[in-house]
């Protein structure tokens, strides 16, 4: 796709209410702390295909993604995904491109709700995304290399993602040649990063 956008008013104030909901439930043992770039996973049925999925907000995140793609696309994933020192480390996501798909993947990041002061900007190929709550930005996560710029983060502060891969099942997989060329430009952008101050 490599289009680049934010959408606004992304779910219903009922939604998310009711995907808050599914967040306070969520038992403690099903929330993993990845201590690489500080979230918290939190585990949630009604967002995997393999359980009782909650057909609502999936078919809003398929029909966003129709919307400003064009394609019809279907879900590989959605996660619930929280920003915190909690895990332990500071929170930091550094250049990337999204390796674990074999298809071209587009990728909704959606900010829920953020309690850090300030902006934590997205920056995809080089281009900066400042989302507010209920925003979603939408790109390629596997042609397109992205990540956070640097942040301090406070005692206390914390910002609530949900991430939604999709892709048309029928398309051709991803070919050796474009892995080669991403791991060449996210390697450049992270050397980028790396000499950056938080």
């Amino acid at each position: 796709m490599e289009n680049s956008r934010i959408i606004s008013n992304f779910f219903s104030e009922s939604q998310i209410n009711k995907i808050y909901d599914y967040v306070n439930s969520c038992p403690i043992e099903k929330i993993v702390n990845n201590k690489r770039v500080g979230q918290q996973l939190y585990y949630i049925p009604a967002f995997d295909m393999r359980e009782s999925r909650d057909s609502d907000l999936w078919d809003t995140v398929e029909k966003k993604a129709f919307e400003n793609s064009g394609k019809n696309l279907k879900i590989l994933g959605i996660q619930f995904c929280r920003y915190t020192l909690d895990t332990g480390v500071t929170p930091s996501l550094s250049p990337h491109y999204d390796v674990a798909f074999d298809k071209e993947v587009l990728t909704l990041d959606i900010q829920l709700k953020k309690f850090i002061v300030g902006d934590w900007p997205i920056v995809v190929e080089k281009e900066k995304y400042i989302l507010q709550d209920n925003q979603a930005l939408i790109f390629s996560g596997t042609h397109e290399v992205h990540w956070r710029e640097k942040r301090t983060f406070a005692k206390g502060e914390y910002l609530d993602m949900i991430f939604a891969h999709l892709c048309d099942p029928d398309s051709d997989d991803i070919k050796d040649s474009h892995k080669t060329n991403m791991k060449i430009k996210s390697n450049y952008y992270l050397k980028m990063w790396e000499m950056e101050r938080a």
